[in-house]
């Protein structure tokens, strides 16, 4: 099950492999060294633990050694399944993992606050090195929405460090308006495409698609998160929903942002996208254009 897990979480293996390795440091440590040095006099008692010692550490090396072949030297075909488990500290790295090679990217779910702070940068440096064209499409919840809103702030945010506090159904609209005009915003580099579209229903799972696999994840950071790899039954399945959801819900005809964003053209902005903007005072207004030009990492 151990080893299991090594294939699963890197965070788990990063961290067994650490125990094993200080655990034979020590043990080497206080075998030849610490032990003749206090107890240099003392011969019975140096040979009896000195046998117990290299026991144990012969032990803990064997279970690296053995533990490392296995994980260089199984078949493919024994590490890859149709679903993995991913530990919620793998998370972020997962998520750029599948960023980082691919020709589209997909998210399906609620304000697509990751996407919009690392994705979308993630993305634009992969489309300027390889020159290449990334096809975006980003399904977030309709801000123009209110019962949804609210419905949303019910459940959907877990404790964040970082970022805006979600307490509200008018506090899920900043959210959702923020990616809106960061998504703008990006749409100006050539080799982005991006779309959104509207979603007037709320789930609790998210999809990041990308050529190189799903990620399935809930709305709270410290659940485990589930990976479709690319080819798979689960991942073609997906893909395709999202498709099927995307054909359903409106599509936003994103604009150029202006270039200096301020309270009065970023309302003009807004309200030629025909987003309503009820609720949004001044100052919620100056905390929208603060996270346009600085997006903050969730978490």
């Amino acid at each position: 099950m151990i080893i299991k897990d090594f294939y699963q979480s890197r965070y788990k293996s990063r961290w067994f492999f650490l125990f094993l390795s200080m655990t034979a440091a020590l043990l080497i440590l206080g075998n030849y060294i610490v032990l003749p040095f206090y107890l240099e006099n003392d011969f019975n008692i140096v040979d009896t633990v000195t046998a117990f010692l290299n026991n144990l550490i012969a032990l803990v090396l064997s279970v690296l050694v053995a533990s490392i072949a296995v994980i260089f030297f199984s078949p493919k075909v024994i590490k890859t399944s149709d679903i993995e488990i991913l530990h919620p500290k793998d998370l972020k790295s997962e998520l750029e993992r599948i960023a980082n090679d691919t020709d589209i990217y997909y998210y399906m779910g609620h304000t697509a606050r990751w996407n919009r702070s690392v994705t979308l940068e993630i993305l634009k440096i992969k489309s300027k090195l390889k020159r290449t064209r990334t096809e975006v499409s980003l399904l977030i919840l309709n801000p123009n929405n209110k019962d949804l809103c609210k419905y949303y702030s019910n459940f959907g945010h877990s404790n964040r460090k970082n970022g805006f506090k979600v307490k509200t159904g008018l506090d899920v609209k900043v959210e959702l308006i923020i990616t809106i005009l960061v998504c703008a915003k990006y749409n100006s580099n050539p080799l982005l495409q991006i779309s959104i579209h509207f979603l007037d229903k709320a789930s609790l799972f998210r999809l990041d698609i990308s050529d190189e696999g799903i990620v399935f994840t809930k709305p709270y950071q410290e659940e485990p998160a589930l990976l479709f790899p690319k080819n798979t039954f689960f991942y073609n399945s997906y893909k395709e929903e999202f498709k099927i959801a995307r054909e359903q819900c409106d599509n936003i005809n994103l604009e150029a942002l202006p270039t200096k964003l301020d309270i009065n053209n970023c309302r003009d902005y807004l309200e030629n996208l025909s987003v309503n903007l009820d609720g949004i005072d001044n100052g919620r207004m100056k905390i929208i254009i603060e996270s346009v030009k600085n997006p903050v990492k969730p978490y």
